[in-house]
């Protein structure tokens, strides 16, 4: 962790994104249907708060 600002070639947080890009498309992968119907959930819940 000390040495994450350098680097010649390729930025040492690179590899650390990608690592934390990849948990999190398997995160979202885990119980979707859930995920999907709580964010519909939400969108509903804001839109109706705002139609008032």
């Amino acid at each position: 962790m000390k040495h994450l600002e350098y680097g010649n070639i390729i930025s040492p947080q690179f590899p650390i994104l990608l690592v934390l890009d990849v948990l999190y498309a398997r995160y979202l992968q885990i119980d979707r249907s859930k995920k999907e119907a709580l964010h519909e959930y939400t969108i509903q819940t804001l839109q109706s708060h705002l139609n008032k």
